[in-house]
Order: C-alpha cells, then sequence, then structure tokens
C-alpha cells in the first residue's frame, strides 16, 4: 500500500455539532492523512498544535449573500493545499467547499449530522446532488445516493 501520508484532505465543518462530529471522524484519518482543517470559528486550541487550520467567513440561508466570500477563501485554501479529497459534516460552508471541490475535479465527501434523523439537512439535500459520496448517519436514510455505514459516535440506533 502507497504511502497515504502524503496524501491531503481539506476537512471542513461549522461551528458546533458540525465541528465535533468533523473531530470524531478526523481523529481516525489524520493517522493515514495529511489533514488541513477548515471552520467558521478559531478552534485551534482544540487542535494539535501544529495543526493547519484556515477560517472562512460562516453565512446560511439568512444571510447568503456572504457565499461569495466564503467561496473565493475556500478556492484560495483548495488552490494554496491542492488536497486529494474534501470531507464535511455541514453547514453552508461545507457545502460550498464541496462546490469547489467539484470543479476543481477532487473527491468531495459529505456526510450529513447525526441531528438530521428524520431526513437529510437542507444543505445535505443540495449536496446529494454535487457531492461524490454523501453519507447518512441513520439507516432509514439511505438509498441509491446515500449510504449508511454506521455513525460517527457510534451511538445505538432502534
Amino acid at each position: 500500500m502507497d504511502n497515504l501520508t502524503n496524501h491531503k484532505i481539506i476537512a471542513i465543518a461549522s461551528k458546533g455539532g458540525h465541528w465535533t462530529e468533523l473531530q470524531r471522524i478526523t481523529e481516525q484519518l489524520k493517522q493515514f492523512y495529511n489533514i488541513v482543517y477548515i471552520s467558521t470559528v478559531d478552534y485551534s486550541t482544540m487542535l494539535p498544535e501544529n495543526a493547519n487550520l484556515n477560517i472562512v467567513t460562516d453565512f446560511s440561508r439568512w444571510d447568503c449573500w456572504k457565499i461569495l466570500p466564503t467561496f473565493w477563501q475556500i478556492v484560495k485554501i483548495i488552490r494554496r493545499e491542492r488536497p486529494n479529497a474534501i470531507i464535511t459534516t455541514g453547514a453552508a460552508p461545507g457545502l460550498v467547499a464541496i462546490l469547489a471541490g467539484r470543479i476543481f475535479k477532487i473527491k468531495t465527501i459529505w456526510i450529513d449530522s447525526i441531528a438530521n434523523a428524520a431526513e437529510l439537512s437542507g444543505s445535505g439535500r443540495i449536496a446529494r446532488k454535487i457531492a461524490h459520496h454523501i453519507f447518512t448517519q441513520w439507516p432509514h436514510l439511505a438509498d441509491e445516493r446515500v449510504e449508511y455505514h454506521g455513525n460517527t459516535f457510534g451511538l445505538k440506533q432502534k
């Protein structure tokens, strides 16, 4: 097997639960990949000392005019870092990263939040149309396009 530590992943998430879930995922990935973090909040104190953390503008559907500055911030990071893949747990900035990744022909992975038990999140429904891989953490939400392989917290589901 080739040396995967030469492979770089951008891991992007908004604040709160999205960031917590992403940390659970990257905890396992960082032993195999070089991780470049992007968030909307300075979480540098939660990361190892040498972690590469980039901060981008947060936005939602209520202030969607911020999508353009966020898009250009993410494009700048992608061009500088040249990742092999982009992984996100959401929300809006993660969706923008998925779109930018597709433009640059980078593998994209969307993991919908465990909080969305009844249906995919709004951003997840959009990501379903553009991401290479979409994962749900609830088995009943899986279909031909959305995969279920367990959840990031290892919770028992009924």
